[in-house]
C-alpha cells in the first residue's frame, strides 16, 4: 500500500514505479472480520525518494497493522 500510494499517477499510460528502501511493520490487534483493507499517504520526498505510512484495518474498524516506509522510485520520476 506505501509503495503503491507514491506510485501512483492517476493515468494507466504513464505508470512509475518504485522499490522498497526502508519498511517497518507493527502488528497492533487482531483482526475481528473477514475483509482487510489498506490505507496509505505519501508523506514526503522528492524527486527520486518519498516516505509513506499506512494502516490496515478489518471491515469493522479495527487495527491490525501500520507501517511506515522509505521508497525509491525506478526509472524517470517526473512521470
Amino acid at each position: 500500500a506505501c509503495g503503491f500510494a507514491g506510485a501512483w499517477t492517476g493515468d494507466p499510460e504513464k505508470p512509475r514505479h518504485c522499490m522498497t528502501l526502508s519498511l517497518t511493520v507493527n502488528y497492533v490487534g487482531r483482526a475481528t472480520g473477514e475483509r482487510l483493507i489498506a490505507e496509505a499517504r505519501v508523506t514526503g520526498g522528492g524527486r527520486r525518494s518519498f516516505f509513506a505510512n499506512a494502516e490496515l484495518r478489518d471491515e469493522r474498524g479495527v487495527l491490525v497493522a501500520t507501517a511506515t516506509s522509505a521508497m525509491r522510485y525506478r526509472g524517470d520520476a517526473k512521470a
